[in-house]
């Protein structure tokens, strides 16, 4: 799995630190508030996967987050509450509501769910379906 990662240019630790995501999850929620969503969440997972101790501390989080050109204070003040707490679990909940039992697993469209072990053509089929399903 190391040298798969590596060719593509990604890091993946064997041994790297396991917890909660909630945290992350919702400094992920609030990056999408403001445009960058996906590189927090892909940064995040970069930490994770690429086997930093810190990875599930919230001053990695904050760094993360400010990388991107987030407001360091407000992701603190986010981190400090419950706040987007219920978004995380409510996409949780859409998940298992179209089939989730683990990790990866991707949604399309809030109606279609892969499970992370398909093909790319399996997943190509399923984005052209979804598309299909919402612009019907």
């Amino acid at each position: 799995m190391v040298r798969l990662a590596a060719a593509d240019g990604l890091p993946y630790a064997v041994d790297r630190p396991a917890s909660s995501t909630l945290d992350m999850l919702r400094a992920v929620q609030f990056g999408v508030e403001h445009g960058v969503g996906w590189d927090y969440l892909r940064a995040l997972q970069a930490e994770v996967f690429g086997g930093n101790p810190k990875a599930f501390e919230h001053d990695t989080i904050v760094e993360a987050g400010a990388k991107l050109g987030l407001d360091a204070d407000e992701i603190r003040a986010v981190l400090a509450s419950d706040r987007y707490a219920d978004a995380v679990r409510a996409d949780h909940n859409a998940a298992i509501r179209l089939g989730a039992r683990g990790v990866p697993f991707t949604v399309l469209g809030g109606r279609l769910g892969i499970p992370g072990a398909v093909s790319v053509e399996q997943y190509a089929a399923a984005i052209d379906q979804a598309w299909e399903k919402t612009h019907a």
